[in-house]
């Protein structure tokens, strides 16, 4: 079969070495991608890994079968298969609707990236790649990635469809949260991210609308659109001086896009979000959308305001631990979001 040419080479290398495929998947890409070059067809190495990697899995399915394992990993999904019921969610480069998946009867989350975005490689491969990398983290905290799958012209992801909204949408109705409850919340949140930093991964975007709950108060972590390995230099750097994350949310070290972010700036993210659920408001807010600017500054140079400004009762030990979280410095944080739940769990407040 015809050579594969040293980008291509290049490319299946870069993201071997990156921990976001396997050797199996790279054999398997070299051969579908040697075979596109003997036919004439144009065909590029992410979609190459995309095919390999959904090739492996209905191998590998058909050869062990079901028998002993979950359902979640034994699901395979057709885009034919699945019903739409609603549109639940927006963004400016994919829709998400409410889906069933009439063999099972399923219901699940599909987000479908926008056939204009998918024209553009860079648009393309980040949206398989965050499917690619969400779907290695399996917690009961985190939504659960099934598959990433073209479809049409475009992409899908198909995940856990959760049914009882966000902290964002909870936040609308509500304003903020009893004590307790924020506690119990952003305690199995961080028990999410705990396990995804310790497999390497750092969410960069953690806010109220991407802590999800069920209607029996589970908690869900969802959206690992900005996340990338902890160890991936190259894309660090990257994105040196580039600011990434939610404006009300993000980190002082995102917001001057420091090459050597770590997995603090997610619980300086995840204190944010805490701080809006006690106090009803973020820790930092501009007069209107045309000021956002000034909010990212304001949290690399102000000071956090109380919370009990706003909130009275928040209790003393919850002040504190905002204060923690959101220390301009990473190096005063709390060290791992597992020591934010073990201080949570000390205040009495968490529950079981």
């Amino acid at each position: 079969m015809p050579p594969l040419s040293p980008e291509e080479e290049k490319q299946l290398q870069d993201v071997l070495e990156k921990g976001e495929t396997t050797d199996e998947e790279v054999r398997e890409a070299r051969r579908l991608l040697a075979q596109a070059h003997k036919v004439g067809w144009t065909l590029s190495v992410a979609d190459a890994l995309l095919r390999a990697g959904a090739d492996l899995t209905r191998a590998h399915h058909h050869a062990a079968g079901t028998h002993g394992r979950q359902e979640s990993e034994a699901l395979q999904i057709d885009a034919a298969d699945l019903r739409l019921l609603e549109k639940i969610g927006r963004g400016s480069q994919a829709v998400v609707y409410k889906c069933r998946h009439e063999p099972t009867g399923r219901l699940m989350a599909v987000k479908i990236l926008a056939a204009s975005a998918a024209r553009d490689p860079d648009v393309r491969n980040r949206f398989i790649r965050e499917g690619r990398q969400a779907a290695r983290l399996v917690h009961p905290n985190i939504v659960r990635i099934y598959q990433v799958a073209p479809f049409k012209n475009t992409f899908f992801i198909a995940m856990e469809y959760v049914d009882g909204g966000s902290v964002a949408e909870l936040l609308v109705e509500r304003k903020r949260f009893a004590p307790a409850e924020a506690v119990r919340i952003i305690r199995a949140a961080a028990a999410g991210l705990a396990y995804a930093h310790k497999l390497g991964f750092i969410h960069r975007d953690i806010k109220p609308q991407n802590i999800l709950l069920t209607q029996r108060g589970d908690v869900k972590v969802a959206d690992m659109g900005l996340a990338r390995r902890a160890g991936d230099i190259d894309a660090a750097f990257q994105e040196v001086g580039r600011a990434y994350g939610t404006p009300y949310y993000i980190s002082p070290e995102q917001v001057r896009g420091d090459p050597d972010t770590d997995h603090r700036t997610d619980i300086y993210s995840l204190g944010a979000t805490f701080y809006e659920m006690l106090a009803g408001r973020p820790p930092f807010v501009a007069p209107n959308s045309r000021h956002i600017v000034q909010v990212m500054q304001m949290h690399v140079y102000n000071a956090v305001p109380d919370p009990r400004q706003f909130a009275p009762d928040v209790p003393e030990s919850l002040c504190r631990i905002l204060a923690k979280t959101l220390a301009k410095n990473p190096k005063e944080r709390f060290s791992s979001a597992n020591a934010l739940a073990r201080a949570l769990d000390r205040t009495g407040l968490a529950g079981d």
